[in-house]
């Protein structure tokens, strides 16, 4: 996958902010994620990935200095802190303002904490749902 196919389906992306090198270290990474079971749905899920690590990266960069749960990357809302609560049916996300939580998360729910923060996480999230579940033949 090429930076143009990201910023195809996420043109917030743009070259000037995003630069071509940087794109391409996300859609590496997202790619290191996304196996053979994605099937027609690779594409989409890795260009999803790799635009939830840009805006994820951004956003910490934006909010280092002002410490706030919430900024916006390129007129998309990106939380920066925990997600406190999620609802998948018509989408609704709840994130921490503050303080520390002590509750301890199962390896699904910190997966949904982590890609519920901007909405090419939750599109990721939506699409691995689409695959069904990992099955592992021992």
């Amino acid at each position: 996958m090429l930076p143009a196919e990201v910023r195809a389906r996420y043109p917030e992306f743009d070259a000037a902010t995003y630069p071509d090198a940087r794109v391409q270290v996300a859609i590496d990474d997202a790619g290191a994620r996304i196996g053979a079971r994605w099937g027609t749905l690779a594409s989409q899920g890795q260009a999803a990935l790799a635009a939830h690590y840009l805006a994820t990266s951004q956003a910490r960069i934006a909010s280092a200095s002002g410490g706030t749960t919430t900024t916006t990357v390129n007129g998309v809302g990106v939380a920066t802190g925990a997600v406190k609560s999620m609802t998948v049916g018509d989408v609704s996300v709840t994130y921490e303002t503050g303080g520390s939580s002590s509750t301890t998360t199962t390896r699904a729910a910190s997966a949904a904490q982590q890609y519920g923060t901007t909405p090419y996480g939750l599109r990721y999230l939506e699409l691995m749902a689409m695959l069904g579940p990992a099955v592992m033949v021992v």
